[in-house]
């Protein structure tokens, strides 16, 4: 087994899936993931990888859920893996998950500690801290592109003076003699105490949000609040997108998952005032067509419209619509509005079950039609009617934007809705 910890915030679970997972691509492992929020975002972020992930959360490995703790150890080893990968909550530390492992069977083979180098000076003092560092055999230190020089240099010395081995991870990618480091761990680490008192909120989601204005929100955040992290559905994306936030620094990725949206907030003295700013949500539709990125391929240029990936005038184009829904047979679908991502999937299910092979999208963001198209067999052919950006990968993909060009299509066809 193999424990990563490391505090809130310093990248642990982008190290396991970047560094780690590829080591072991060709053996059945288990990851065991801790979280001190009530709704577990890196195991979501792991099962995009296809692992066998298990989640134990609302409280601490080392303190409170050691219970649950031995019971998951337990089921694990039922399951017979050939290795445990353990990544504990920030809040903890690993020295007593190290016992729990030992007295369960396993055989650890290393802890490595991940630290993010933007860390303040007053938290890398914490005595919670200081118990994750001096139980790790090995430190993996993050986010050195934030940080300046001089920065640097002061934060590799005080590292360094634990005279244990150092690794610099960019973006999760560490040097391979990490690897080297597995089966050497002669030293159990010392039983240390309860850590400080930390606060958790999870707020759940409704509907989607404004990037810019979370981010927004999140900067003017108190000093006290040193982790935000979970899913949360934007106005810019047809996918629903991971947040992190810590230390004032911000990252986004796109998850395919339709987990109920929810943010996590840990800190000291958390006052639920602060969500008194918390931006508003709403329902995803047309009007947000210029926000919302298409995931693949896409044409913002005027004056072009596109047939089976050819740049086409968009004269030809509408003849060639006109003439396809003479013939007709189409699915029809027009302003489509969605509250969350599962309405999206909705959606592509009935597009995938229709028994007619060419689909027309009117009015409804072209970045869902984009993820929707994504998805389709090859058999679909979408017909997509757009008010600003074009989709080459759509059989036939033509900008209606102005109401001239809007009523001479209307006046060729009666629709049929959904």
């Amino acid at each position: 087994a193999l424990i990563v910890g490391g505090f809130l915030g310093s990248g642990k679970t982008t190290f396991i899936i970047r560094s780690l997972l590829p080591k072991f691509k060709e053996k059945r492992i288990a990851i065991l993931v801790n979280d001190f929020g009530k709704v577990n975002y890196d195991k979501i972020r792991l099962y995009q990888e296809s692992m066998e992930v298990y989640g134990v959360e609302g409280g601490c490995f080392c303190c409170e859920l050691g219970g649950e703790l031995l019971s998951a150890l337990a089921q694990i080893k039922r399951k017979e893996p050939e290795f445990l990968i353990v990544e504990t909550s920030g809040l903890s530390d690993p020295s007593p998950i190290y016992y729990s492992l030992e007295t369960s069977g396993y055989v650890v083979e290393l802890i490595i500690g991940v630290f993010g180098l933007d860390m303040e000076d007053d938290v890398l003092k914490t005595a919670l801290v200081q118990s994750q560092i001096d139980s790790a055999h090995c430190l993996v230190l993050t986010k050195a592109d934030l940080l300046s020089n001089a920065q640097l240099r002061e934060k590799l010395e005080f590292f360094h003076s634990y005279q244990k081995p150092l690794f610099l991870a960019k973006e999760g990618f560490v040097d391979e003699d990490i690897h080297k480091l597995f089966g050497t761990l002669k030293t159990p680490p010392a039983l240390k105490g309860h850590h400080s008192v930390f606060d958790s909120i999870t707020l759940h989601l409704d509907g989607y949000y404004s990037k810019q204005e979370l981010e927004s929100f999140l900067l003017n955040l108190p000093k006290g609040v040193y982790r935000v992290k979970g899913v949360v559905n934007c106005l810019e994306s047809p996918l629903p997108l991971g947040l992190n936030y810590s230390f004032g620094y911000i990252t986004w990725e796109r998850l395919e998952t339709e987990q109920k949206p929810f943010l996590v907030f840990i800190g000291q003295n958390l006052n639920k005032k602060i969500f008194e700013e918390f931006p508003k949500g709403g329902d995803l539709g047309i009007e947000h067509e210029k926000v919302c990125f298409p995931i693949e391929e896409f044409d913002a240029r005027e004056g072009i419209a596109y047939i089976e990936g050819i740049a086409m005038d968009e004269l030809d184009t509408a003849e060639r619509l006109l003439n396809d829904l003479e013939e007709g047979d189409f699915l029809f679908i027009e302003e489509k509005r969605f509250k969350n991502f599962s309405e999206v999937n909705d959606l592509l299910k009935v597009c995938i079950n229709s028994e007619k092979d060419k689909i027309l999208f009117w009015k409804v963001p072209s970045g869902v039609v984009s993820y929707i198209l994504s998805k389709l067999p090859k058999h679909k052919r979408v017909y997509h009617l757009s008010s600003h950006y074009l989709l080459p990968k759509a059989y036939l993909s033509l900008r209606l934007d102005t109401p001239e060009k809007e009523s001479f299509v209307l006046s060729c066809y009666n629709n049929t809705k959904i």
